[in-house]
């Protein structure tokens, strides 16, 4: 129950903070979520892994199908030739990965105080 609780409340304050503040923020964000839910190392990385997952990764999807694949297509091909749908789950992954490590990162300064 707490993963849940815990998945949509970082996509819910990554949103609100996606309004206003920097990209970084997502970071402390999760952090903070990891140290209010108290739960393992695992089980805090794959709940904000998850959580910026899919609010990057749907953000991506979003501004890619309204428009932006044109961007999208000319950055996939600086990269390397990867395609648009490609860049979005690298997108996504990059962001869950920066996620999970803030929320494991909030879960084990929680045990050291």
């Amino acid at each position: 129950m707490k993963v849940i609780l815990g998945i949509i409340g970082m996509i819910v304050a990554g949103l609100l903070a996606a309004q206003f503040l920097p990209w970084w923020n997502i970071v402390v964000i999760c952090f903070i979520a990891g140290a209010i839910l108290n739960m393992d190392g695992w089980k805090s990385f794959l709940c904000g892994l998850v959580a910026i997952f899919l609010l990057w990764g749907l953000s991506a999807g979003w501004s890619f199908h309204h428009g932006s694949y044109i961007i999208a297509n000319r950055m996939g091909s600086l990269l390397g030739n990867v395609g648009g749908v490609a860049l979005m789950f690298i997108t996504g992954l990059v962001g869950g990965l920066l996620g999970g490590l803030g929320s494991m990162t909030g879960g084990f300064f929680r045990r050291i105080f």
